[in-house]
This record gives C-alpha cells, structure tokens and sequence, in this order.
C-alpha cells in the first residue's frame, strides 16, 4: 500500500505552510491502524494541501493515496478523506485536480455503491464538482437514504440540468431532505417556483433543518432567498420564522440579512417578519433579529416591537452578553423615536447608547446632560467613559460644566478628550494647558494650534511623527512656519521599496515639499517610486501626480491601470494630466462593488463619460446590490448611498 509515495520530489513541491516535505508522512498516518492518529493527520492534510478552499502544487500529488486510502474498507474516517478529494475538487482553479479526477472517475462511481453513507454522500458531492458524469450514472433510483439522495440530486443539477429536472417531480414527494434539496435545485437553477415548492420547504422543516451542515450548502436557505424571485421571499421567511424549532428560526434571521444585503427591494417587507421575531423566546434569535432590522434602513415600521423589547425581562447568557434590549434601544435612537428617553434616564447609559446618542446627534438638556455626569460618576471601565466624553464633546460648550470630568480623562482618551476639551471650553486655560501637556500628540496640538495659534506645538508634533502620514499632511495648517521643517521632509523622501505605512508618509512628505517649494524635479523620484510598487500608497501617489502635471509620469500610471487598489486614482489621473479618458478601471470597480466605487462614479462623471449612461442607469436601477462586501451591517447603507451617487451620475452626464 502507498507504494511510490517516497518517490515524489516532495521538496520541490509546496502547501500552504511551505514547502510539503511532511505529506509523505501525514498520508501514511492518514492510513493508520490507529483512529486517532489518523484523525489527526487527516486534519493536517485538511489544512495544508487544501487549506481554506485553496489547493497547492502538491495536491494533485496526494489525491491517488487518498484514493487508495479510501478504497480500503478498513480504512478510519474515510468519508473525511472523499471530503478531502471533493474540497480539492471545489478549490481547483488551473485543472492539476481535474487531470487527476478525470482518470478516476469510475472509482468515485463506485463509492455511490459503498456501505457508508457518508462516504456515498461525499462522493456524489465530488463527482458534482467535476464534468462530464450522466446523471444516469449516480444511482439515482437505487439510493435510498435522504441525505445521500439529497446530494446527488444537486450533483445532477451541476452535470445536466435537463436530466436532472425529470427528477424534480418525485423529489417533491420524497422525505425532507430531498424535498428541501429540490426546492434548492429549483432556485440555484432559476426554475419556476411555485407555491408547491414553497410548501415543500415549509413541510420540509416541519421537524427542523433537515439540510442542517448539508454538504453542498450550509447556508442553504440563505442561497434560495438571494436566488428566487423577490416576492417569494417574504412568505417563505414569514412561513419558516413560526417554526417550532430554533435552528430553522435562526436560519431565518440570517437568511433575512443575507436576502437584504443581496437584493434591494427586500428590506421593506421583511421588517415585519422579523419584527414579529423580537418576542422570540430564544435570546440569539432576538439578538439577530434586532441587528438585521437595525440594517434594514426600515427600522421605523418596527419601532413598536422595539419599544416593547426594551421592557421585556431578558435572562443573558452571561454579564458580558450583548444585550438585544440596548441594541432596541440604540435602535430607537437611530430613528427618532421618542420613547428611549424614558428608558435611557431610568437606566444605566452606556457606551453604546452614548454613542448612539452622538451618532443621531441627539441635542443636550438638562436631564439628559445630569443623566450622563452621573454615568459617569458611577462608571469605572475607561472604555465607557471615553464614550460619554464623546457625547459631551457633541453638545459643544453646553456641555462646559463637565469640564473636570473630562479633563480626568485627557492620559487614556486621547484624541477623544482632546477633541471633546476643544469642543466644550476653547477659550479655557485650562484646556490649553492640559493640551500643551500632551507633547508629541499630533491631534493635541493641532487642536491648540487652532485655539490659540501657536504653531510651536504643532510643529514639533509633527516632526515626531514623520513616519506618520496623516501627521505630515496636517502642516498645511501651519503655514510659512512649516519650512522649517524642509530638511526632514527631504529626508523622508526615497524611490526604493518600502513597507505600505512608509511609502504613504514619503507620498505626503513629498507632496509637502512641493507644496512649500514648487521642486517638482526633487519629488519626482519619489513619486515615481511609489507608483511603480502600487497597492495603498500608489493612490495618494496617483493623486499626487495630477498635481504635478508631469508627462513623465503617464506610463507609470498606466501601468497601474489594472491595479486593485489604484486603478481609478490613476486614470483620473491619466484625465486629468493628458485628457485621455480610460474609463474601463472604474467600471471594472462598479462591476465588482469594490473598491471605493464611489469613487469610480466621480471618476466617470469628471472624465465626461456619456457612453456610461445606460450602464450606470442600470446600476442604479437593477434589482441586485452593486456594494456587496464589507461590514455586514453597512452594506445597505453603502449600496443605497451609492445608488444616489450613480442617479445623480446619470442626471450630470445626460446634460
């Protein structure tokens, strides 16, 4: 067994923790007599021959022993090890696994036939990711067990899709798993949907998630909501969210957000439903629920539900749980509702609800302002109080007589003490003198700067902090007194690589050094430095570079035309120096919602692009998202945001 494993140049080949001198041995212990040994290296192998779905130059290498591993009844665990193949299978992006599987194909049909059913389940997993396997051949009609057949009938799905769906009509009828499959198959595949297939999810879960870690999709009803047509969603959701079981509730918290975040008609009508989940008697389903309406930009048609969660007794798991209750509230804040008041000046105020408070602007009164002194009175845990100070730094010198208060906290808060002090009492000397104290504080002394303008602070500040970026570009505020400073800016300059923090501060170095002297032919190198090793600080050079107005400059910035990071900085850039107009970057940036693709609007509009029109119309008007990615809870904030930008976009360029 294993024979010619030692005869591969193991050493030549890598995984994702190097080089892959240890698989011979991970793969002999992957065959072990022993359980638990072969447990263990079955985990390694996981995590380095296909390591977070990315496969390596050694994979191809292994999958024959796994496949003789596998072949051995004997063998421990060898439905992880058909996992192992199919995850190679999923993670293949130059064909080096499909060279392999294409030659054992027969042994995976075999698996079909083999007396484990997760081993049978893997393998049809597998042969779904490959190509070219009949529908004919996956033992469709001999298969009796749900889950398995479950499997196969998606794997059908991905072989041929018309063979497949001969099958759709008996699967409706089968046992949970096959049913909730095929309604799966029906949406993946853009089949009609009908309220027979709604039915069948709905009877499907009747006795809980009955897909619950399913193979091909964990979040499986997370992928039917983004892939049915819109107004199915709302009543499957609504139907599923009165399960008598948790799991499949759950599932519809995160279903919602997902449908959300994909789908721009589906925030409005599925508040309701998760409005009614707020009195779920599962804290986690509150917890999601809470947080999803939060997103929804919809809150306000929930804020009765709200309002009576914040009066619900709650049992947390623990102290340190988050409490669904202060998000309700926080929540409340957010839209104006005026029934937090009561519920903020009768209970503790927290960090969250002090930064609710700032974040919706809420204005100062007399109780509110008592409320929060005596917070913070009682408060011992600094991150909480740093929160308050942002709150009174809010209300400006209303706020004034919590001078002492915040001025306790000016050695732990920062930037937040010393923007609150400069908020609250400008004109106090004690606030200027409790700024002096912070040398070498960038925000410390700029805020001196501008309340007494003295540049002596701000200066020195600033040359501490020389390797700082945004530190250097705070000199534009010194004025004439900045040229002291010439000699160290010079200093900073250099072309060779760098890591991404130094090359962004030799970027602002240069820029102010040009900005004080007009030396375009000192910078120049530096620039030209940054542009060509790309990435982060290739933006702030591209930007940089339109300044300049340098012809030299033009092949570089093309060449970062393919950039991630950079693409569009360097072709406004390109516009703004050449006037050619190389508006493939910023589409590329809309098409994929990433990066800045406010940005690329802007971009588009200042170029003049008019061929643009019916493109960014259609963006702005499409069903699904354009932002797709980030932090979960912004992404619709972000993406209607956006859609503002690209009507206004539209509106310009049709002029």
């Amino acid at each position: 067994m294993l024979e010619g494993l030692t005869d591969i140049a193991w050493y030549r080949l890598d995984h994702a923790y190097g080089w892959a001198e240890n698989v011979p041995d991970l793969v002999r212990a992957a065959a072990s007599a022993d359980g638990d040994a072969a447990l263990e290296a079955i985990d390694e192998l996981y995590g380095s021959v296909v390591h977070q779905g990315s496969v390596y130059s050694s994979t191809p290498f292994v999958l024959p022993f796994v496949f003789e591993i596998v072949a051995d009844p004997r063998a421990h665990h060898r439905a992880l090890l058909v996992g192992l193949i199919s995850a190679s299978a999923e993670g293949d992006r130059d064909g080096s696994v499909k060279a392999v599987l294409d030659e054992r194909v027969d042994e995976l049909l075999d698996l079909l036939a083999d007396d484990d059913d997760h081993v049978r389940g893997m393998a049809a997993t597998t042969l779904g990711r490959m190509r070219g396997v009949s529908p004919s051949q996956m033992r469709w009609d001999a298969e009796t067990n749900p889950r398995v057949r479950s499997l196969i009938l998606v794997a059908a799905f991905h072989q041929d899709r018309t063979r497949a769906a001969a099958w759709l009509g008996q699967a409706l009828q089968e046992e949970a798993a096959v049913r909730v499959a095929a309604a799966y198959a029906i949406a993946t595949n853009g089949l009609p949907w009908t309220p027979e297939v709604t039915a069948a999810v709905v009877s499907g879960c009747a006795d809980g998630d009955p897909l619950e870690g399913w193979e091909w999709d964990q979040s499986w009803l997370s992928t039917v909501v983004c892939s049915v047509a819109v107004g199915v969603v709302p009543e499957l959701l609504a139907e599923l969210a009165r399960s008598e079981h948790r799991d499949v509730r759950l599932a519809c918290v995160y279903a919602a957000i997902d449908a959300m975040n994909s789908r721009r008609s589906l925030p409005e009508p599925l508040v309701p439903v998760l409005a009614q989940m707020l009195a779920d008697s599962d804290i986690g389903i509150v917890r999601g629920a809470v947080s999803a309406i939060r997103m929804s930009g919809f809150a306000a048609r929930a804020a009765d539900e709200l309002a009576a969660l914040t009066a619900r007794e709650l049992d947390l798991e623990s102290p340190r749980s988050t409490d669904p209750r202060a998000s309700a509230l926080r929540t409340l804040i957010e839209i104006d509702d005026p029934r937090w008041r009561a519920k903020v000046l009768a209970g503790r105020l927290t960090a969250e609800i002090a930064t609710a408070m700032v974040d919706a602007a809420v204005p100062v009164d007399a109780d509110l302002f008592d409320a929060v002194r005596t917070a913070f009175a009682g408060e011992s845990d600094r991150s909480h109080r740093v929160a308050l100070v942002r709150l009174l730094g809010s209300w400006g010198p209303a706020a004034s007589a919590a001078l002492p208060e915040v001025l306790s906290t000016v050695d732990y808060a920062g930037g937040v003490a010393v923007l609150a002090l400069a908020a609250i009492a400008p004109d106090s000397a004690q606030v200027h003198e409790a700024l002096a104290r912070k040398l070498g504080d960038v925000v410390a002394a700029k805020a001196l700067h501008e309340l007494t303008g003295d540049p002596e602070p701000l200066l020195f500040a600033i040359e501490a902090n020389l390797r700082d970026h945004a530190a250097i570009a705070v000199l534009a505020d010194v004025g004439d007194a900045a040229h002291r400073l010439l000699p160290r800016l010079r200093e900073e300059l250099g072309d060779d690589d760098a890591t991404i923090p130094v090359r962004r501060a030799r970027i602002a170095a240069a820029r102010e050094y040009w900005r004080l002297t007009g030396e375009t032919s000192t910078v120049l190198p530096t620039v030209a430095g940054v542009l060509a090793y790309g990435d982060v600080p290739a933006i702030d050079a591209a930007e940089f570079a339109a300044e300049l107005g340098d012809e030299s400059l033009v092949p570089l910035l093309e060449n970062l035309l393919t950039d991630d990071s950079a693409a569009v900085p360097a072709a406004l850039s390109l516009w703004r120096i050449t006037g050619r107009a190389a508006v493939d970057p910023a589409l590329q940036v809309l098409a994929d919602g990433w990066p800045r693709p406010s940005q690329a609007v802007a971009a588009l509009v200042e170029m003049r692009a008019t061929d643009t029109v019916s493109v960014l119309r259609d963006l702005a008007e499409r069903e699904e998202r354009v932002v797709r990615s980030g932090v979960e809870s912004s992404i619709i904030r972000a993406d209607e945001a956006l859609r503002v930008r690209l009507r206004e976009a539209v509106i310009a360029l049709s002029q």
